[in-house]
């Protein structure tokens, strides 16, 4: 029996784990229908890779990754799998100005 990613045409995603079945529209790089050609090259590259890799996407980042990152995701799977990850650190960065930290020094 074919999987969602090939009954819906996302043949990029045939051995997605699980990205064929996240929420994509939920977050700024929308649905999959709508994903350019370039994004669907390179994660078809990304997930059948044996090797840990992330990829962020779009101006803020939407983190995602294969399923040989889970490792090192740990309990944070799936929980960052559509993270904005850029607008994270934008954060960050602005809350280490506002305490005085504006170089990002933990301990200096």
């Amino acid at each position: 029996m074919a999987n969602k990613a090939q009954r819906s045409g996302w043949i990029f995603l045939a051995e997605g784990g699980e990205l064929a079945a996240f929420d994509w529209e939920a977050t700024s790089i929308g649905p999959i229908e709508a994903w350019p050609k370039a994004m669907r090259t390179v994660l078809a590259f990304v997930l059948r890779s044996p090797t840990p890799i992330v990829t962020l996407w779009g101006d803020k980042g939407v983190m995602i990754y294969n399923d040989a990152y889970h490792a090192f995701a740990g309990d944070r799977h799936p929980s960052i799998l559509g993270t904005n990850v850029l607008a994270m650190e934008a954060l960050a960065t602005r809350i280490r100005v506002l305490l005085g930290n504006s170089e990002g020094d933990e301990g200096a």
